[in-house]
């Protein structure tokens, strides 16, 4: 690996120097990285990534002996109490879970992840400038790179994936089936409409952090303005293009915190502290007071009691009930029988009848691990929040905007215990957290 040289006192840390063959290497691996997280959304593609963050980023890695004692001394208990409760949590829910396994599979999984976070954290943090520059150019390609794939896929019908499976029968992380490819006589004709819906989530997570990392490049100056500008409208495009209306939602209340936060950081500060707090606390109040009230049945709302959605929603507080403080264990919501409305057939069962999960983290932190779960959900996103406050102006407006945009993407869609979509929230944070370290204490100045 080449040798990487520490920026001058004067000089911008991304201009910092000419490129070395270490820097190109990290800059090219991490395009990589990301381009395949927009491309395949697995988790198996990121949490490798985050592993290889750990060691990579830092040019001393094994001998740093205390790298993980330094990455919990960087966290207050509190912190650290958010943090690993709901992954340790979902362990113990083990003991009553409707579903054991999985629970604790789900759980060890989740700890995992979170542990690679924290050490890649830490690597970061211990990181110089000059390094993490060329960390985050390749962030920044390859997260173009990967939605110019999407575009493709999203405008051609799957041109390239179809192209792919026809010429080599490798599908490109498409299920072949009523949930991917088309295939008549053996040959892909077509993507189902929400094929690239995992795709477009993640690209969705990781743009504010990449419009960030660029806007960072030349502080206040009018060629990364109208390059940021560009990026956003081409992910925009895209994913407004998509069949992935949590992904439009993410984009849209993101977009909205980014101007409202610029215009008047504090209202739109407390207005994000407020909303996190609704969501988490009183979503399953809500949900209850619906059904008391009997809004269900009043037009026009009675036209749309048929939408499966709101009957996992009515189900998913009806069996809160069971279970009211601790719930009935991880992911537990996501394996039992479907909904149904035979009472006899459900008094013949142990298990709750609700579709698959939720359908919302928030009502599912309620279901799966009950009021503790909720208010730890509640207590992780408001220590994030607290941290954001913290930050230079020059870098606190995007890091609202992206934590509502992962907070919007959760609310009414996907799942917890769904390891890709945690893997890349993780991934768009560790991308932040660099942006941080990179250029928290050099505030922008004029060109």
């Amino acid at each position: 690996m080449g040798t990487f040289e520490a920026p001058t006192e004067n000089s911008h840390p991304l201009l910092a120097q000419a490129p070395t063959t270490g820097g190109m290497l990290l800059e090219w691996s991490f395009a990589l990285l990301c381009g395949l997280a927009v491309a395949v959304p697995r988790a198996s593609w990121v949490l490798l990534g985050l592993l290889c963050l750990s060691i990579a980023v830092s040019r001393s890695f094994m001998a740093r002996r205390y790298l993980w004692s330094d990455a919990l001394s960087r966290l207050s208990g509190l912190d650290l109490a958010a943090w690993a409760a709901i992954p340790v949590l979902a362990l113990v829910s083990t003991l009553w879970s409707l579903d054991p396994g999985a629970s604790a599979s789900k759980g060890a999984l989740l700890l995992l992840l979170l542990a690679a976070f924290t050490l890649s954290y830490a690597a970061i943090r211990q990181t110089d400038r000059s390094i993490l520059v060329y960390v985050l150019r390749g962030v920044a390609f390859g997260v173009v790179f990967g939605t110019a794939y999407l575009a493709l896929e999203l405008y051609g019908n799957g041109l390239f994936s179809r192209t792919m499976y026809n010429s080599f029968g490798w599908p490109f992380g498409i299920r072949v089936g009523p949930a991917g490819h088309l295939v008549k006589d053996g040959r892909s004709v077509g993507l189902y409409a929400g094929a690239l819906n995992r795709n477009t989530v993640v690209a969705t997570a990781l743009l504010f952090p990449v419009l960030l990392a660029f806007l960072l490049w030349r502080p206040r100056s009018w060629r990364a303005v109208a390059g940021a500008l560009v990026i956003w409208a081409f992910a925009a495009s895209t994913i407004m293009r998509s069949y992935s209306e949590t992904s439009k939602l993410g984009l849209t209340v993101g977009t909205i915190v980014a101007v409202g936060a610029m215009l008047h950081w504090r209202t739109m500060l407390l207005l994000v502290k407020a909303t996190w707090f609704t969501a988490c606390l009183l979503s399953l109040p809500a949900v209850f007071l619906f059904l008391n009230l009997g809004l269900q049945h009043h037009e026009p709302i009675k036209s749309l009691h048929q939408i499966q959605r709101l009957r996992i929603y009515e189900s998913a507080a009806t069996e809160y009930l069971k279970a009211p403080l601790i719930g009935v264990g991880a992911r537990s919501s996501a394996v039992v029988q479907n909904w149904s409305d035979d009472q006899e057939s459900a008094a013949s069962t142990n298990r709750a009848r609700i579709q698959v999960h939720p359908h919302s983290v928030y009502l599912e932190a309620w279901l799966d691990l009950g009021a503790v779960g909720a208010v730890l959900l509640w207590l992780l996103g408001h220590r994030i929040l607290t941290a954001i406050a913290r930050q230079p102006r020059h870098l606190r407006e995007l890091l609202l905007a992206h934590f509502a945009t992962i907070a919007a993407v959760i609310a009414p869609s996907y799942s917890m215990w769904q390891l890709w979509f945690v893997a890349g929230a993780l991934l768009s944070a560790l991308i932040s957290t660099a942006c941080v370290a990179a250029f928290a204490s050099r505030a922008p100045a004029p060109d």
